[in-house]
């Protein structure tokens, strides 16, 4: 993949992210940190991150409404990581139209 997972988030949630970062479970750990600390420090740079990332706003919503603590903080890492897989797949496969 061209872009990375971890080259995304940085730039959205405007964060030092590993970029030597590739396994899934590792981006997940290291995530659950920076959504941890942005939900204490900086709720509305988180905000403003998801909503760049375009997460979608329901199952956020849906989250927020279900969960707390670090079960809270996990789906979101997990939302996160999973727009930013289907963006790097589908850019991948319209580089060429």
């Amino acid at each position: 993949m061209s872009t990375s997972i971890t080259a995304l988030i940085s730039k959205d949630l405007r964060i030092e992210f590993n970029p030597d970062l590739t396994q899934e479970e590792d981006i997940l750990r290291e995530l659950n940190v920076v959504i941890t600390f942005l939900l204490e420090k900086d709720p509305e740079r988180l905000f403003q991150g998801l909503y760049r990332m375009d997460v979608d706003e329901g199952k956020i919503k849906q989250a927020f409404s279900q969960l707390s603590g670090e079960r809270l903080v996990e789906k979101i890492s997990v939302l996160i990581v999973a727009r930013q897989k289907l963006k790097i797949y589908w850019r991948e496969k319209m580089k060429d139209f």
